[in-house]
């Protein structure tokens, strides 16, 4: 009987030891270019989806800042995206404040976006339109109050991702650690905007657990060095969704902290919950990416600001009425006379 109990514990041990080092085993292992290149893919999900995001943030450090909620409808179909919903403060008690509600409306079509909002109890008093749908969308994209973290991104990386930001680091090294019991090919590289980590769950479809951005002088914030002593945004705590095989994020918790010469300190944790998850949905049916705009609302046209439009049947039209058109055309008319 001892015999026996010695062999089954013996059996479970080797199981569990070979099963905890397989991540080990460097002739097993995917080289770092595989495994990059497997997170990348593991994003894929973005490409289609429609999914509500929740918000809890509590800003520190800012005297004007409080904590607040945010409520968006996420929708996403390779370059045209939408996000609905509204931002609203927490009072003392931690409940939110239905009259200082403000609605948030962006969505961005192929050819153009509108974005528009208004606060609580309040009419709509104008939307603003443009045609550079991709330098509006990149923007939105890397906003963390959209759900940036979600992806992958947050600002002052010029547009890049965690994985590009991996992608192009020089010195891109590979190691193995546990994250939460579960297995990780940790990926690190350092760029011009900063030191860069990620912790890639081959369990969870190469989906990363956690990931890191840190900067320092002299590393970049956009196109210049950054002005802070220390700059350091993560994302962690990551529980995911699976769907037909894809791992999407269900929730997480994305933090930013930064520091300056003076002793100024600034942080913010936001806690993301996703529900109503759906991959390839079909958005004609859900009414997606459609511009609701009452006539007549005015419009603020990013393209020819020194004009005033109004939306009219789906269109920005002049604001002009037609007595207007008749004087210019009567003064072009005496321009033209007197020239000859």
């Amino acid at each position: 009987m001892a015999g026996r109990f010695y062999l089954v514990t013996l059996t479970i041990l080797v199981l569990a030891f070979c099963g905890g080092f397989v991540l080990g085993q460097s002739d097993m292992d995917p080289d770092v270019a595989t495994v990059l290149a497997r997170y990348r893919q593991s994003l894929s999900w973005m490409e289609s989806v429609s999914m509500k995001i929740d918000i809890n943030a509590v800003p520190t450090g800012f005297a004007d800042k409080g904590p607040y909620g945010v409520m968006l409808l996420f929708r996403h179909d390779n370059g045209r995206a939408e996000w609905r919903g509204s931002i609203f403060p927490y009072d003392a008690n931690g409940n939110a404040d239905p009259n200082l509600n403000h609605t948030l409306n962006e969505i961005l079509t192929e050819d153009r976006y509108v974005s528009f909002g208004r606060p609580a109890n309040e009419q709509l008093r104008g939307a603003v339109v443009g045609r550079d749908v991709n330098d509006k969308l990149q923007g939105l994209l890397d906003d963390p109050g959209n759900g940036s973290p979600l992806w992958g991104r947050i600002f002052g990386n010029d547009h890049k991702s965690v994985a590009d930001l991996l992608a192009e680091s020089a010195e891109l090294t590979m190691h193995h650690e546990t994250l939460e019991n579960m297995p990780c090919y940790v990926l690190q590289g350092t760029t011009k905007y900063g030191k860069v980590s990620a912790w890639i769950a081959p369990q969870k479809g190469y989906s990363a657990l956690k990931w890191t951005i840190e900067k320092r002088k002299p590393d970049l914030f956009g196109d210049k060095p950054i002005s802070a002593e220390s700059w350091i945004a993560g994302f962690d705590s990551v529980r995911f969704q699976e769907i037909n095989g894809r791992f999407v994020p269900a929730a997480g918790v994305f933090t930013l902290s930064d520091s300056y010469p003076d002793g100024q300190k600034y942080s913010s944790r936001e806690q993301f919950t996703i529900s109503n998850i759906q991959l390839n949905p079909d958005f004609a049916l859900m009414g997606a990416f459609k511009i609701d705009l009452p006539n007549g609302t005015r419009v603020y046209s990013q393209d020819a600001p020194g004009i005033r439009y109004k939306w009219k049947d789906g269109a920005v039209v002049p604001d002009v009425d037609s007595h207007a058109f008749e004087e210019i055309d009567k003064t072009i008319e005496g321009l033209k006379n007197q020239e000859n």
